[in-house]
Parts: C-alpha cells; sequence; structure tokens
C-alpha cells in the first residue's frame, strides 16, 4: 500500500484553500477501491475520481497539521524496472502553486 502523509502547510496565510492531490498509479498496479471508499470518509476529504491511471482528491483546504490518508494498490502486471509516478499536490484556485513527489513500488523486485 502507498500511505500519503500530507506535509503540512507552509504557505503566507494559516490554511491552503482548496487543494487537489493527483496520484499517478505505478505502472502494472491498480487502486484498491476500498481503500477509495475509506478515504472518502476522511472529513478533509470532500470528492475522489478514480480513471485507469490516476486518483484525484478534492480536499477542502490544508493546515500546518499533518494529515496522513492511505490509498492501497495491488500489482496486477509484473514490471521490471519499475519507474517512480508521481503525487501532486496543487491550489485549486492557484494551479502555478503546487509540488510533486515522486513515489515507487516499496520493495522493487529484481527478475532473473
Amino acid at each position: 500500500s502507498v500511505v500519503l502523509s500530507l506535509c503540512s502547510y507552509a504557505g503566507p496565510w494559516s490554511s491552503s484553500s482548496k487543494a487537489l492531490l493527483i496520484i499517478r498509479m505505478l505502472s502494472g498496479y491498480s487502486i484498491n477501491m476500498d481503500s477509495v471508499k475509506m478515504t472518502e470518509q476522511n472529513p478533509l476529504v470532500k470528492k475522489t475520481e478514480v480513471t485507469m491511471n490516476e486518483v484525484i482528491l478534492y480536499v477542502d483546504q490544508l493546515t500546518s497539521e499533518t494529515q496522513t490518508l492511505t490509498l492501497s494498490m495491488k500489482q496486477d502486471i509484473p514490471v521490471s524496472n519499475q519507474q517512480p509516478e508521481f503525487v501532486k499536490i496543487y491550489n485549486y484556485y492557484k494551479p502555478d502553486d503546487y509540488t510533486v513527489v515522486e513515489y515507487n513500488s516499496p520493495c522493487p523486485r529484481a527478475d532473473k
């Protein structure tokens, strides 16, 4: 599973406005829909969208308090030389205000 720990908001105001989190799926992986449903129970999350390649979370705001959201992915097809994907977080009203973080499978396999 992939655990997203949202860093505390560090902008000039006490909190951000509405934000979007775009989580790109690793090659060969798919999202566990039960984990999306659990994430939707978090009061921070106002809406979710799931496509074949990504999950988008809409949140009202981010504050200086660290938030943790958990999404699980399952490996459907083994992929050798797994490449990282990204999580992009940006301000809904100011898309130029964003950050991008790469992630990868926790235990990449070496094919023998």
